[in-house]
This record gives C-alpha cells, structure tokens and sequence, in this order.
C-alpha cells in the first residue's frame, strides 16, 4: 500500500513538473507580464498535463524497475520529452498560444528533461543508498543450485541497488553437495513449500535450465501460484546469437517471441509518436515548398508531379511509396534498355548520370528533395523518419544472400546512418551491414544523431545521385 501510494505521489509530482516547465517556457518567451490562468489555454495545458502523466503510466515507467538499465529508462524519458515538445510545438502552430517559439521549445524541453531525468536519477540514487543499508529489500530463494543459479546470485550480491538478499538455494541433491560453503543450501525441490511457508520470501528466482527441467520448473511455478508468491523465470532456450526474446500472454497461454528487431517496446511506441508529430508538422511548414516544388516538376517535363512506386516494407509488406518525379514519365519502361549501364553492386540499380533524369530532377535527387512526400507515407505509418531505405519490388527480388532481408525486421525510414556514410557510393554489402548495424545497435537516441546528421549531409548532396 506504501508503494502504491508513493508511485500516485510521484506520477503526481511528475505531473506538476510538466506544468512548471510549460510555465517557465511561457515565461522565457512573453517575459514577466500576467498570465491568463483560466482560458482556454489554461485548461488545454491542464489536459495536456494528465495525458502527459498517463502516457509515462502507459509506458511503465511507473512500474517498479529494480533490474531496469538507467540508461535506457533516461533515453526513453529524453524521447518522451522531445515527443512532448514536438505536440506543444504543434499546438502553438495551430492556435495563438506561444508553444511553437524556439525560447518556449528549448526552455521547456531542458527544463522538463533536466526535471524529469535528473529526478529519477536522484531517486534511484537514493534508494540505492537505502538497499546497500539493508532497507527497501526484497528477500529471494534462488531454484537452481547450478552455474546459472551461483551466477544470478552473485549477481544480486554485486548489486546492491537491486535491493535483492538471496536466502539460499533450492535443488536436487546432487547439485546442493556441489555449491561452495558460502551459499545456503535450503533443501530439494520436495521443500519447496516448506521454506516459503515458514520464511519471508518475496520472489523464487527459477535459474534451471529448463530443457532438462520442465517438471521441476513447472512444479514450482504451482507451489508459487498456490502460496501466492512471485515467481520470476530465467530462461535461455536456444543459444541464438543477436536473437532477443519476450514473454507474451495468448489468453491463457504463455508464449516466447524471439526476434531480431529493436526490442524497447516503449521506446518504439514514443519514436511512432515522434514520427507522426515531426511529420505533420513537416508537412504543415513545408507545404508552400511542396507546392513550389510540384510546379516546378510539372512545367519541366510532361507528366505528374507526384510519382508512385510499390516498395518492400517492414516484415516484407508491400507499399506505394510517394516522391517528387525526377524522371522521364516513361522511366520504368526503359529500364530494362539501361540495364547495362548500370554502375551499382548487388541487386540495386544506380547510374551517376541516369539519362532518364529530368532538368530539375537533377537538382532535387542531388538535395533529396524529391523524397519530401515521403512525410506522407510516415504519417500512413508505412514508413519512419529513420529507418534502412524501402527497396524497390525489382531490387528485392534479386537479393542473392539470404541475411541481406534482416533489414525489413524493421519499418524503413527517410534517412538511416549510410546516407551519412556515401550515400549511392557505397557497396550494397556496406549499404545492408550498416543497416543491420543500426538494427542491432538500436536506440530513440541514435535515431535523434542520425536524423540532425542527416541534414548537413543532404545539403552537402555529396554522394547522391
């Protein structure tokens, strides 16, 4: 119940401190005049405050995170405070309030970051301070006497701020006789009962190789489910290198879903919210060049100004992908004739001085601006800001190396980092490697470096062709 109330209290805290930095923002940009505290916009920022703190509730970071990385919670907080700017600086573009000015934005967003990501880190710092003294601590029996079981609580015993006391091990005899004289041998899986019955225990931590296990594994998960106990299972299935996993309920079966893509469930939910609102609001400050850009194409060469193509996406899924016309109306129809000429390796087709290429064309393939509708197609959701680059249906289906189609474990982008490493002069071995570099390697963070990175780089249009 004390928890409880002091994780409301903190979604509280959390919740004023949104509004302290919308008001230090306001202050930044309008200077130290009065203040409308019950218009509209009063209230629309009120609103804005509780979707705020039930968004943080809905990506768990209300959540006890004893074994949870600082790191990543303070990247994921550093993408949620961005998304949040990113919604108030659309709401200031379609309204009269002062939330699209650049003194609000920088204001509110480093005082909400600092606020937010320096708090946390106090609080944890705190209490790891309180667990090393012996308070705020959970008490556990580790199931599995083994290497596993020995390596998981040395573990615990290295980390204080885990705030975990191992009481000792339950396991078959055999596996008792061998731990060293310093673990605490509790009995065989037949005590089980008996030891959580007459002795504190917050969590059974099950380390057993489950292969070979699976009775004692699932007998214990019931002698838990009957006396009300946490279980917290550790399990290694398959030696799969670059493979993640998580465990997901299917009603009332449990399932492990292996996979090679990011794995941040809730970080990935605040880049699709990035995504959209950058995008909108791209698409909203853009649009007189769009238009500008539409004419032009059209009073160049005969055809649309639009130009629409099937594209592979993520997990293989088919889209049309939209982009200014950079070329002839017919240029699909001579490909086949340009074969030949093509200056590309791999499956890819690229020539430097395509003839196809129309006079501005030229010019808008050289500053990517002929990709600028694609803003569309992430707000469609079939497409990110970053991300590898969607391949044509005639490029996939040439693809030669079977580990090349990793890169659609993930939604394709605008930009990803080998357009800041060539460009079209790249291998199209480099081209996928630094894709699934950036597949593996993946976080809210990289995707902010490589999307600030990328627009010297396009101005530069070195490499593009």
């Amino acid at each position: 119940m004390r928890r409880l109330i002091a994780l409301r209290s903190f979604q509280i805290w959390e919740g004023l401190v949104f509004l302290g930095a919308v008001y230090a923002g306001v202050r930044a940009t309008e200077g130290w005049g009065p203040v409308d505290v019950v218009g509209p916009g009063a209230v629309g920022v009120l609103l804005l405050a509780v979707l705020w703190s039930s968004l943080l509730a809905t990506l768990g970071l209300y959540k006890s995170r004893r074994f949870g990385s600082r790191v990543k919670e303070a990247a994921l907080l550093i993408g949620v405070t961005t998304a949040a700017t990113a919604v108030l600086s659309l709401v200031g573009t379609l309204s009269s309030l002062p939330f699209a000015e650049a003194a609000f934005a920088i204001t509110f967003w480093v005082g909400l970051t600092a606020a937010i990501v320096g708090g946390r880190m106090v609080v944890r710092l705190l209490l790891g301070i309180l667990r090393s003294r012996g308070r705020n601590i959970r008490y556990a029996v580790i199931v599995g006497a083994g290497p596993r079981g020995q390596a998981l609580a040395e573990r615990l015993a290295s980390q204080p701020r885990f705030g975990f006391r191992v009481l000792g091990f339950v396991d078959d005899e055999a596996h008792l006789k061998k731990l060293p004289a310093i673990c605490n041998a509790l009995g065989s899986f037949d005590t089980l009962s008996r030891v959580l019955a007459h002795q504190p225990v917050d969590e059974v931590l099950i380390a057993l190789p489950v292969r070979s296990n699976y009775d004692n594994v699932y007998t214990t998960l019931k002698t838990c489910e009957r006396l009300g106990v946490a279980a917290r299972l550790f399990v290694d299935f398959f030696d799969l290198d670059g493979t993640k996993s998580k465990m997901e309920a299917i009603g009332a079966a449990l399932s492990v879903k292996l996979y090679t893509g990011p794995s941040a469930v809730c970080s990935l939910m605040c880049k699709r919210m990035i995504d959209v609102v950058v995008a909108a609001a791209a698409l909203l400050v853009l649009s007189p060049l769009l238009f500008l850009i539409g004419l032009a194409v059209r009073l160049d060469s005969r055809g649309p100004a639009l130009f629409l193509q099937k594209r592979v996406g993520q997990n293989k899924r088919v889209f049309k992908l939209y982009k200014f016309r950079t070329m002839v109306q017919d240029a699909e129809a001579r490909m086949a004739a340009l074969e030949s000429l093509n200056e590309a390796s791999g499956p890819v087709f690229k020539i430097a001085h395509d003839p196809r290429i129309t006079r501005i064309g030229g010019f808008l393939r050289r500053y990517s601006l002929d990709e600028l509708p694609q803003l569309i197609n992430v707000l469609r959701g079939e497409m990110s800001l970053v991300g590898p680059r969607p391949l044509p249906l005639r490029d996939v289906e040439r693809f030669e190396e079977d580990w090349h189609s990793r890169r659609f474990s993930v939604m394709p982008g605008l930009t990803c980092s080998w357009v800041l490493s060539g460009r079209s002069t790249l291998s199209f071995d480099k081209w996928v490697a630094l894709d699934l570099e950036y597949i593996d390697s993946w976080s809210l963070w990289n995707d902010v470096k490589i999307f600030f990175k990328t627009i010297p780089a396009v101005f530069r249009g070195a490499g593009s062709y």
